[in-house]
């Protein structure tokens, strides 16, 4: 009887608990299919990490503000600068993480709201180098009288986890091919190797300067104090106001009360805002897909808006390769790479969709290298910013030997092979030193149809792509100098050469068809019982985003893997 009743009580809460959800998503919804004011404000909040698209979690369902992801950020902005019915708009910056491409991206659509004659007015607790930088594209920026501003600098560094693992007892036998594609190094090295200090340094120089210019081209500051500031690393609200990185101090409640009393009472956040834009319309548009291509790259299913998994992007491509309504494809990459495998079919699929007739352009977020490379390659047009971080044209391959792990656990593993030559990926062996020797000749095999192929798509000689290649980085700005992008810019340029070759007007109105789709509420629930293949959710931040790509050596052991160099603006990750 006892069990009868807590089997009851279980039931009732799930049906309680899938009440309370379908209430909350159904007033999200209604909420913001109210109409509009006939005049008002626009308030957009930036807190966390800026992202190419925000996957829908159960938790979230029960949120009332869900972040926007990049791409409907800068649609609704460019949207409200055309909208007779805005006013202008509030921009509340907290602790941003980003890269700094993203952080162009935004901060270009935020001149783009100004030079349509609306002002921008930030307001700014407690941010750093990326927050600040987003705020200074604001015609003020406003501080509370207990604000900080927290600057550490364009920075690079390198992370090597020998030391680490040779505690646990792990070992990695790598083979890489070129002296900068130093991915593998992570797990190899004890120290950073002079190819990738040079590396750092060529890619933090240019970070620096295109960091400085775009702030001091909406501060007040005079050049040659920049350096000067950004080194002294902290400042209050009063200090930064008298370093004119400010220009007001206020508390909230009195900044709020007085641009309602200049604008207008009535303010909307950019997301109900971006929720009520209405589809284009007419016959002259062009219906488009997007695919947000994110995270680290591996065979399966995959997890999106987390990573990219193969299978799952090969089907999306087939299905636009065979929609005959849709004429074109703008993939947004974010990827730093994964299994070479995975990032080949993505490639083939590419390829299928560019033969059915379709324009396939790429416009690269904050970086797009080595896999992430790969994949967009063959596009008819590629756009990076000039912060973006791409190249990384390389290979490497090996597997993590656990033999002391087991010794120090006091575990023994034996195996038997029909032929004692076998065995050359088991975790428990190492290879011998023939077996390495065809894994050098394999992964140079490799990495010479990856130059081909680059090469061949972006119509080049062999020896010029491998000499800019071996695993080098660059930013956007550089890539374009060595002819590995062809323009700089983020989502309206890279509509703009969709609209060219298409030979379309530049004002054509776009019909986007998205991928990965939003999923439902529902979708959600009764996904959460699903087994996923690795790699798997474990938390944010676990492991560091960094590291994630690293996880496709256990599925596949030849990867394209940008190496493991972090940059500034990255404060959580």
């Amino acid at each position: 009887m006892k069990r009868r009743t807590l089997v009851g009580c279980l039931i009732v809460l799930a049906v309680l608990g899938l009440l309370i959800v379908a209430g909350a998503y159904f007033l999200q919804q209604a909420v913001g299919r109210a109409p509009l004011p006939r005049s008002f404000v626009l308030r957009l909040d930036l807190e966390g990490e800026l992202m190419e698209f925000v996957p829908l979690t159960p938790w979230e369902i029960l949120q009332a503000r869900r972040p926007l992801s990049v791409w409907e950020m800068i649609r609704a902005l460019d949207a409200a600068r055309q909208d007779d019915r805005v006013r202008g708009l509030v921009l509340v910056v907290r602790d941003v993480s980003a890269g700094l491409a993203k952080l162009q991206e935004l901060h270009a659509a935020l001149q783009r709201f100004r030079r349509s004659g609306k002002k921008v007015a930030a307001y700014i607790e407690e941010v750093g180098d990326a927050g600040y930088l987003v705020a200074s594209a604001a015609d003020s920026v406003t501080a509370p009288p207990g604000g900080f501003l927290i600057f550490n600098g364009v920075n690079g560094y390198f992370v090597a986890l020998k030391g680490f693992l040779d505690k646990l007892g792990i070992e990695f036998q790598m083979v890489q091919y070129g002296p900068y594609k130093s991915a593998a190094d992570v797990f190899t090295k004890e120290s950073i190797t002079p190819e990738v200090r040079e590396m750092l340094t060529w890619i933090v120089t240019s970070l620096d300067r295109q960091y400085r210019e775009l702030v001091l081209r909406g501060r007040p500051i005079p050049p040659d104090r920049w350096a000067d500031l950004v080194a002294r690393g902290i400042f209050t609200s009063e200090s930064a106001l008298a370093a004119r990185l400010i220009d007001r101090i206020e508390p909230w409640s009195e900044f709020e009360r007085r641009l309602r009393a200049e604008w207008s009472d009535r303010w909307v956040s950019l997301r109900r805002y971006y929720e009520t834009m209405p589809k284009p319309e007419g016959r002259e548009r062009v219906r488009c897909a997007l695919v947000l291509a994110v995270g680290g790259i591996f065979t399966g299913r995959g997890n999106p808006g987390e990573n990219i998994g193969s299978d799952r992007y090969v089907e999306w491509l087939e299905d636009i390769a065979k929609d005959k309504a849709l004429r074109c494809v703008l993939i947004r990459n974010d990827s730093p790479g994964g299994s070479g495998t995975a990032s080949d079919q993505i490639l083939a699929a590419v390829e299928r969709v560019r033969k059915a007739g379709k324009v396939v352009v790429v416009s690269m977020s904050d970086v797009a290298a080595s896999g992430g490379y790969y994949i967009s390659m063959n596009a008819d047009r590629i756009v990076a910013q000039p912060g973006t971080i791409t190249g990384s044209i390389g290979v490497f391959a090996g597997k993590p030997v656990f033999r002391k792990t087991m010794d120090k656990l006091g575990i023994r593993v034996y195996e038997v092979y029909a032929d004692p030559r076998t065995g050359m990926w088991s975790p428990f062996t190492y290879m011998t030193e023939d077996q390495l020797q065809v894994l050098r000749e394999e992964i140079g095999r490799f990495y010479k149809m990856f130059v081909a192929k680059v090469a061949q798509h972006r119509k080049m000689t062999y020896e010029a792509v491998d000499a800019i290649a071996q695993g080098r980085i660059w930013t956007g700005e550089q890539a374009r100098e060595h002819r590995l992008v062809d323009r700089l810019g983020g989502f309206p340029e890279a509509q703009e050469e969709i609209l060219s070759l298409l030979q379309k007007p530049k004002d054509t109105p776009i019909e986007w068809k998205v991928y990965p789709r939003r999923r439902t509420p529902w979708e959600v629930l009764l996904e959460m019982g699903e087994a996923r293949r690795l790699p798997v959710r474990l938390g944010p931040g676990v492991p560091p985003r960094w590291l994630q790509p690293y996880l496709a050596v256990f599925q596949d052991p030849v990867l394209l893997v940008l190496p493991p160099v972090r940059f500034g603006f990255h404060a959580g990750d």
